[in-house]
């Protein structure tokens, strides 16, 4: 299991680490792929990690990935709408062009709110420089 640590990232899985932690916590990538300066790296279990000067700033879990957890909830095993109620319960969201942004627990989600199950995922990155990047997005609705 991995549970979803807002601010700080997944499972065992930390904002910062290295390559190297990486491997040594996941296995070798299956995959990877290098735009300038940032270089993704795919682990089995649908987990990828963006690394910039040698440190992850970015996790991400796509639809296929087992035993993601958040507050106790499997996110990908669960109907999505319970989910969303689960994040939405824990911060306030804001959507932009198709997914959700919680800056106040540095993730975002898609495929959730729409129920396109295609495009469910989750990322977790900093937000410290909100709403940088973000400044179409608009509040989105509240947990019941």
């Amino acid at each position: 299991m991995f549970e979803i640590l807002p601010r700080l990232g997944l499972g065992p899985l930390r904002l910062g680490l290295s390559p190297a932690e990486a491997a040594d916590l996941l296995g070798a990538p299956v995959a990877s792929n290098t735009r300038g300066p940032k270089e993704t790296r795919f682990f089995a279990n649908d987990i990828a990690i963006a690394f910039q000067d040698g440190r992850g700033f970015g996790i991400s879990v796509r639809r296929r990935a087992k035993g993601i957890t958040f507050q106790g909830h499997d996110v990908f095993a669960e109907p999505p709408q319970d989910i969303l109620r689960v994040f939405l319960r824990a911060a306030p969201a804001w959507e932009e062009v198709g997914m959700l942004v919680f800056p106040d627990l540095w993730l975002i989600v898609s495929g959730f709110h729409d129920d396109d199950p295609d495009q469910k995922a989750i990322g977790i990155e900093s937000f410290a420089d909100w709403p940088a990047g973000f400044e179409e997005a608009r509040p989105f609705g509240q947990a019941d």
